[in-house]
């Protein structure tokens, strides 16, 4: 969907002389710092909901005991399968992106 908000922006790019590569490689870093972003987000949140959880279990007297274990390894497979995932969703945008001329997209706008 970004690719296609940003088709203007691609073909100034390319007018300039960007190639197909440089223009992947912007939306792939960008691609990248998002999926870090929100996956980090993603993690602190889960985790603060697991406590919070626990907490209002234990304030309203449950039997239900939640274990909250903090396991690094775990945090770091999770982080590496959502940038993986965003890569990989992205590579038919990416693909899109060599198709754009740039004089059409200027001539058209």
């Amino acid at each position: 969907m970004n690719v296609r908000e940003r088709t203007r922006e691609i073909g100034i790019l390319k007018a300039l002389g960007a190639s197909n590569g440089q223009v992947i490689l912007i939306f792939l870093l960008e691609i990248l710092i998002i999926s870090v972003i929100g996956s980090v987000i993603g993690i602190v949140l889960g985790i603060a909901g697991a406590y919070l959880a626990r907490y209002i279990m234990i304030r309203l007297n449950l039997p239900i005991v939640i274990p909250v274990i903090l396991l690094p390894t775990l945090y770091a497979y999770s982080l590496v399968i959502a940038v993986a995932t965003s890569i990989i969703a992205s590579i038919p945008s990416l693909i899109s992106i060599t198709r754009i001329r740039p004089m059409e997209v200027l001539r058209i706008e």
